[in-house]
């Protein structure tokens, strides 16, 4: 959040080694454009934020291949129920596909979705950064999954690699 200095994002007031301290935002969450059904104007703003957060990237923060411990790459396939297996195989797939790909990694929010943005006196801006060095397309992901999560095709189809 210091790096961003409220440009995008819920400014930092102060911090220790255990907590933080953040400006208040008493503003609706983008959650509720969502419901309206206003669905074009949450993807702008979301596209505009995610501009905005978007950083080169920096020492302390976590790389995609390391994020949750680097499960996603290191989890044996066979630990899954046989049903699920070939979904996680393509997630495994398309992980190492987006890894080997990405020409410029940038620093990032890590879990910019519809509930971590919410309207202030300064415009939309995000909160609880994950703090993530990827793709930039990465950014993208939660909000896809919280999408078919919440229109129930979840599982349901999965994207070839």
């Amino acid at each position: 959040m210091r790096l961003w200095d409220g440009d995008g994002a819920v400014r930092l007031i102060d911090e220790s080694e255990d907590a933080i301290l953040m400006e208040w935002l008493d503003g609706k969450s983008l959650a509720a454009t969502v419901r309206k059904g206003q669905d074009a104007i949450a993807a702008q703003v979301i596209a505009e934020i995610s501009l905005k957060l978007h950083r080169p990237p920096a020492d302390g923060y976590i790389a995609l291949e390391d994020h949750f411990g680097g499960a996603l790459l290191s989890t044996k396939i066979e630990s899954f129920p046989k049903q699920q297996q070939p979904a996680f195989a393509r997630a495994q797939a398309l992980l190492k596909w987006l890894l080997v790909t990405t020409e410029s990694p940038k620093l990032m929010h890590g879990d910019l979705n519809f509930d971590n943005i919410i309207q202030s006196d300064r415009g939309w801006l995000a909160i609880d950064p994950k703090g993530i060095i990827a793709d930039p397309c990465y950014e993208f992901a939660v909000v896809f999954r919280i999408i078919t999560i919440r229109n129930g095709t979840f599982g349901l189809k999965t994207p070839t690699v």
